[in-house]
């Protein structure tokens, strides 16, 4: 393994050619929903090169702009991992065992990739031993630092010379050595736009990472940071390579997910995909109704702009800790590139569920109906096609804030909330209050806003 410090961490750009024999079996997921499996033979500057299994020799040039995931199969076992974790901007993220900061630069040991060197400027998230980052500050320009006797620091950060933090807010400066910190938030940044290109790479153990010019070389998949520096990570500890997946917003497709909902032909479920296939014409509207969803729903997921979950009235039936096992890793890929999160009137136990993913936090209110203004940011996010405020239908779930994270208000009136949002990674958790078992107009209007919120 090549343990260069890495001082930093940029989307992809290019593939390198590379020719490799005795890879492990891999999948190829294509954005067209085939699927192939063979040995992976080359990777190109446009295309890979597939040995097809169950074939003497046969292989096949599959495009690079043709596939949505590489993943190898069986999965390969997952490395040991330090408690601590590093999460990017870009959405890269990484396990390990954090170091310092020092002079405006993360030291961190990944258990995948070794020795980095990241820009502080870059990092949105530092967790030390499983500790839980502080709450998003009001002010988006602040970073809001953790030490670990538990007291909280929240302002700008400062520029550094040497191993301490220092925010100032109010007049006030406080400072922390970076030897105590427990956990950190950065301001948030708006996403780059990545160049043509982009790629993933995932690993078994949870860590993923975008470089650029991967090369496949005697059985080390090799990327490059900038200036041309290289990491290496043997190709049987890859469990996936994703292609074009940090431009989610461009994509026209959503997952509706329905496992857990009235499945009647008169229930929410079926109200809602028409809804969405009405209003998004020319979009692929996919219906998934896995109860503990597997690798068809994560393929499903990785060509989609947003998944909606339909509102789960069976929620009751459901193993909850089966469900975060089968749901966490694929919801924060997918949220870490760009995607957003719509879910249908979520209730008490399903409400406990989002908030323990770390995902939103709201409590129930009461149900009820009449006009819900927009907000000004809610009327930019969702109100395309409607007035100042919309009519809610009878059985509309009313919210209140849960406190442990800010949302973002999009329309409330003296009830509660209905719509509220949450930013997550570079993607959305939407949370909308009518179960569209009795729509309208302008209820589906605003679910169709919804999905292409950005």
């Amino acid at each position: 393994m090549n343990r260069k410090k890495l001082s930093a961490l940029l989307p992809l750009a290019a593939l390198a050619v590379a020719a490799f024999a005795q890879t492990p079996s891999w999948i190829v997921d294509m954005a067209s929903g085939d699927r192939l499996q063979g040995q992976l033979g080359a990777v190109g500057p446009s295309s890979i090169k597939l040995v097809l299994r169950g074939t003497t020799g046969s292989s096949v040039d599959v495009a690079a702009k043709d596939i949505v995931l590489l993943s190898q199969d069986p999965a390969p076992k997952a490395v040991a991992t330090g408690a601590d974790r590093l999460e990017l901007a870009d959405g890269s993220l990484f396990l390990g065992r954090y170091v310092r900061v020092e002079k405006g630069v993360v030291l961190f040991e990944s258990a995948m990739l070794g020795a980095l060197r990241v820009n502080l400027d870059q990092v949105a998230l530092l967790s030390v031993d499983g500790a839980t980052p502080p709450a998003e500050p009001r002010d988006p320009a602040f970073a809001a630092a953790l030490a670990k006797g538990g007291s909280i620091a929240i302002g700008a950060l400062k520029a550094m010379t040497g191993t301490d933090l220092t925010l100032g807010a109010a007049g006030e400066e406080t400072k922390l050595a970076s030897s105590t910190l427990a956990a950190l938030r950065m301001p948030a940044k708006a996403a780059a736009t990545p160049p043509a290109g982009y790629v993933e790479l995932s690993f078994a153990n949870g860590e993923r990472v975008g470089g650029s010019s991967p090369e496949l070389r005697s059985g080390t998949l090799f990327a490059s940071g900038p200036g041309g520096l290289r990491v290496g990570v043997p190709i049987d500890k890859v469990a996936s390579i994703s292609f074009g997946q940090s431009s989610l917003s461009a994509l026209r497709s959503v997952v509706v997910w329905g496992a857990w909902a009235d499945q009647a032909t008169d229930g929410e479920h079926a109200y809602v995909l028409g809804i969405l296939r009405d209003g998004l014409p020319g979009w692929t509207v996919t219906d998934s109704r896995e109860e503990y969803p597997g690798r068809d729903f994560a393929a499903a997921l990785l060509k989609a702009r947003t998944l909606v979950v339909t509102e789960a009235e069976n929620w009751y039936s459901a193993d909850v800790g089966r469900l975060a096992d089968a749901l966490e890793k694929p919801l924060a890929e997918f949220l870490a590139r760009g995607g957003n999160l719509v879910i249908s009137s979520p209730q008490s136990e399903s409400l406990a569920f989002w908030r323990d993913l770390g995902l939103i936090d709201l409590e129930g209110g009461d149900f009820n109906d009449g006009t819900v203004p927009f907000t000004a940011q809610g009327k930019s996010a969702v109100g395309a096609g409607l007035g100042s405020s919309f009519e809610t239908i009878n059985g509309t779930s009313f919210y209140t804030e849960g406190g442990s994270w800010p949302v973002e208000v999009w329309a409330e009136n003296e009830y509660g909330i209905v719509v509220a949002s949450r930013k997550v990674g570079k993607g959305r958790v939407i949370v909308v209050g009518m179960d569209y078992f009795d729509p309208s107009d302008e209820t589906a209007r605003v679910l169709v806003n919804a999905v292409q919120a950005k």
